[in-house]
């Protein structure tokens, strides 16, 4: 049987074809997968569950983290570097 996820809230949901859904069921032999970029990620909301078989290897650490708030134009003011180089658990 298949792990059900659920969002948050249902406020997350947008009004486009491949809108969050409230609820994911997820295949045996399948993950879940989301971008890093939570509102705007073609991930597995979008193309569904992947199969483990497809899957090429583990994330370790973050590499490199940038934000996208409003006013931050060149690249180092957008780098987080308090995240760089910390493990993914």
């Amino acid at each position: 049987m298949g792990k059900v996820v659920r969002t948050a809230t249902a406020d997350q949901v947008k009004a486009d074809s491949c809108r969050p859904q409230l609820h994911y069921v997820v295949p045996p032999g399948h993950v879940f997968g989301m971008g890093d970029d939570r509102w705007n990620s073609n991930d597995s909301r979008k193309w569904g569950a992947i199969p483990v078989n497809n899957l090429k290897g583990k994330a370790v650490f973050i590499w490199l983290s940038l934000s996208n708030e409003p006013g931050t134009s060149d690249f180092t003011s957008k780098v987080r570097w308090s995240r760089m180089g910390n493990f993914v658990h």
